[in-house]
């Protein structure tokens, strides 16, 4: 049984703990001249993604670490080419906009002080890349477009992602879960170079998903088989794993009307034709948001008059 993390704060709390040691050992490694001949060259930036549903919406949090010698004042999740061209984008499911802007509303997003997020389209494309970038930077990059819809009293500039500094306050709410959000690139101005890194996925865990089979009857009734299964799950991180409607396979063709069931209150009600060589497998599969998931099965074998 594994120790089950609810609380962000501290699935967050550890991973930058985790990327600070990284650094502090391949710095060690460096002064003492260990194994450097085989020791594998650490990513300037690392970018790494987490994922939880919220209500009926889902959270990407994205964790960024500068363990290179320059800063980053601009940041693209879901980008695979920082010119912007026709396939450069990943990303397919659209946060909510800011009015007849593409910059996203700020209760869909979160940024560090200073930084504002919007959604970049290529030409000709129906993918798009969501562009955080510092605020004083974006009127230097583009100093003739038009301003950043803020908060009242929100800040004017900011301050980059400096070198040797770890931050966590890049995130974004969608409404249903997009791959691409944690399987994706992600591209970045640092210092004076573009530099593109593959985002990293921070929960690599799958969800544990229980299931109870109850009120089994397959000799009451010798033509059908009826019983219920109550199916559970849960997640390191995300609070809410979803679980699919089940699937019913067999060893032998299956008609429609050899499968009956229905959704109750914390699971299903299934009935099941009883047919002379037949097992039945029903499928359940628990996914977090991030997409790790988990199979679980119920067996049964028909029991006929005659047979049992």
């Amino acid at each position: 049984m594994r120790t089950m993390m609810t609380a962000r704060s501290a699935m967050l709390g550890a991973l930058i703990a985790g990327l600070a040691g990284v650094a502090a050992g391949a710095a060690q490694a460096a002064a003492t001249g260990a194994a450097t001949a085989v020791a594998p060259t650490m990513a300037p930036v690392r970018v790494v993604a987490w994922a939880r549903r919220v209500g009926c919406e889902v959270q990407y949090t994205y964790v960024v670490q500068n363990n290179g010698a320059h800063p980053i004042r601009r940041l693209l999740i879901g980008l695979f080419h920082p010119d912007l061209g026709t396939g450069a984008a990943e990303l397919g499911i659209l946060p909510k906009l800011d009015g007849k802007t593409t910059w996203i509303a700020p209760e869909q997003s979160r940024s560090p002080s200073g930084w504002h997020v919007k959604a970049a389209f290529p030409e000709e494309s129906s993918k798009f890349a969501l562009e955080w970038i510092e605020i004083g930077y974006h009127a230097t990059l583009w100093p003739g477009a038009s301003a950043i819809p803020l908060r009242s009293g929100s800040p004017l500039s900011g301050a980059p992602v400096l070198p040797a500094t770890t931050v966590q306050d890049f995130s974004i709410m969608i409404r249903e879960p997009d791959a691409a959000y944690v399987e994706g690139r992600a591209n970045m101005d640092y210092g004076d170079q573009s530099l593109n890194v593959q985002i990293e996925k921070g929960d690599t865990v799958a969800p544990v998903l229980n299931l109870h089979v109850g009120g089994q009857h397959p000799r009451k009734n010798s033509a059908w088989a009826t019983f219920g299964v109550t199916a559970s799950a849960t997640d390191n991180y995300d609070a809410a794993p979803e679980l699919s409607h089940p699937k019913v396979i067999a060893n032998q063709r299956l008609e429609a009307q050899d499968v009956e069931f229905e959704k109750t209150t914390g699971g299903w009600q299934f009935s099941l034709r009883n047919v002379a060589g037949r097992t039945y497998q029903i499928q359940f599969v628990a996914t977090d948001a991030t997409g790790n998931s988990t199979l679980r099965t119920v067996d049964h074998t028909s029991v006929v008059k005659g047979n049992r």
